[in-house]
């Protein structure tokens, strides 16, 4: 639905350029121009839609019989008990695997109401009409049967039958809890009472989360909707950016644990599921306004990709030595007074993407700091120190004041550091081995409430676990 929604945005800022092209250049010569693209798009995709085509039938009149296993590398059992082959082989796919679709199955007045609520939400009113046929003709030609049908794999009633078996395997062990590790995207299996004594120690922190005598969701998602219409009033954002912000019938943000199993004792990191939470929509404005600022981040990386990019020239010298530094629980020690003076420091960069000027804007933020509050065992908790994990704001906070960190480490260590890069709270660097404790006395001397340990390379391998790659000081 989100898709039908840009790509009918799109259409309508082509119909705005083709019109303003109009008053600019005669009207023949962009009709040509329009015509001669459109000649070009259909000879491509008719290309492209015949080698797909190809594929499609390729795939379907394969008979070959097709069996998936278990992949113990994707899957961490922590229990005594013994998974069967088919379980274990559902459950290593992950949370983000989607498995066949059954028509019969489909909850066809939820998906209806569903699509309704997305398209009054972010949708304006004057292209409505338009996204909900799109949306009827999608929906009508997915709960076809005989369409459904024609694109049936041969994997794909292995996978239904091992998804059953696993259903009822974890239906007959109703103390197994199955979440996900911290990093990775690997299925770890703890047991229930474990997983739960380890929740209720994390909400017990009184550093951390405070108890609540209510529900904070009504007043939360009011104050949030009087920010967004004072924004609009003013004339700070537009009609669409007015509805897209504007919640109702929200509901509280839901903790739960994600397993560190590289730690000892294997500790939970706390989550929270924002989603359709009273912040959410303004921590998701926020969260697009600074994603702008990342690429200014010098020493930022997205992935384990761009770190190997970095380190395929570099040779290490004999007298360095490759190192990982940790912040001890980033998101609840960045503090709001560093996140708003970090925006203020870079305002200059950050103003070309937002019509908001920067009091409005540090508004927003305090709001999403205001609104950080959790569901656990249907009790409420306040969060009383740093950022919610799981807004949509916090990854972005947590990269300012980590960038910002890293290069006051550089600004005072005055140690050449042959390499230093960061993702989320994780920092590799390539450092002498003489100054790996002064680097270490700079990370924790920076700011009082961030705590950085350290691992060096294995002695014996010269490798070095990070971002689920092991990283050897001899790659080249």
């Amino acid at each position: 639905m989100i898709t039908f929604w840009h790509i009918c945005s799109i259409n309508k800022k082509i119909r705005e350029i083709v019109r303003q092209a109009s008053t600019l250049i005669h009207h023949i010569v962009v009709q040509n121009f329009i015509r001669f693209q459109d000649i070009k798009f259909n000879r491509v995709f008719q290309k492209i839609h015949l080698v797909h085509q190809k594929k499609l039938r390729k795939l379907s009149s394969s008979q070959s019989v097709v069996k998936i296993g278990e992949n113990h590398d994707w899957i961490y059992n922590t229990t005594n008990v013994t998974l069967p082959e088919e379980v274990g082989a559902i459950l290593a796919m992950g949370p983000k695997f989607i498995t066949p679709f059954n028509p019969d199955k489909v909850r066809f007045f939820s998906l209806l109401k569903d699509v309704e609520c997305i398209i009054g939400e972010r949708i304006p009113e004057v292209d409505r009409e338009e996204n909900r046929a799109l949306c009827t003709n999608a929906i009508t030609n997915f709960m076809n049967k005989s369409s459904f049908g024609r694109y049936e794999r041969p994997i794909d009633g292995e996978i239904r039958r091992k998804l059953k078996s696993t259903k009822i395997f974890l239906k007959n062990n109703p103390e197994i809890m199955v979440t996900r590790a911290d990093k990775g995207n690997r299925t770890v299996l703890l047991m229930n009472p474990e997983y739960l004594d380890k929740m209720i120690k994390l909400v017990q922190d009184a550093d951390t989360y405070k108890l609540l005598k209510g529900d904070p969701t009504p007043s939360l998602q009011r104050e949030a909707n009087k920010i967004v219409l004072l924004l609009f009033k003013e004339g700070y954002i537009s009609e669409s950016e007015k509805n897209r912000l504007v919640k109702y019938n929200c509901i509280p943000p839901k903790l739960y644990g994600l397993c560190k199993k590289h730690k000892s004792g294997m500790p939970l990191r706390p989550m929270a599921s924002c989603l359709d939470s009273p912040g959410y929509n303004i921590a998701k404005f926020i969260h697009e306004i600074l994603n702008q600022l990342t690429p200014t981040f010098s020493h930022n990386i997205k992935n384990s990709e761009e770190l190997i990019e970095k380190l395929k020239d570099i040779s290490v010298p004999q007298d360095y030595c490759l190192v990982s530094f940790d912040v001890e629980s980033l998101f609840t020690n960045i503090k709001q007074p560093l996140v708003e003076q970090l925006i203020s420091d870079n305002w200059d960069n950050i103003q070309p993407f937002t019509q908001l000027d920067l009091n409005n804007f540090l508004e927003l933020v305090k709001f999403s700091f205001r609104s950080g509050y959790v569901m656990f065992l249907d009790q409420f908790y306040e969060q009383v120190s740093g950022c919610s994990m799981g807004s949509p704001s916090s990854p972005k906070y947590a990269d300012m004041v980590m960038d910002y960190v890293l290069c006051e480490v550089v600004r005072i260590s005055g140690i050449d550091l042959l390499i230093l890069c960061s993702y989320v709270d994780d920092v590799f660097a390539v450092i002498k081995k003489s100054s790996i404790n002064r680097v270490l006395d700079v990370f924790n001397a920076i700011d009082p409430h961030l705590k950085f340990t350290c691992e060096l390379e294995d002695e014996d391998s010269f490798s070095l676990p990070f971002l689920d790659e092991s990283v050897n000081s001899r790659f080249s």
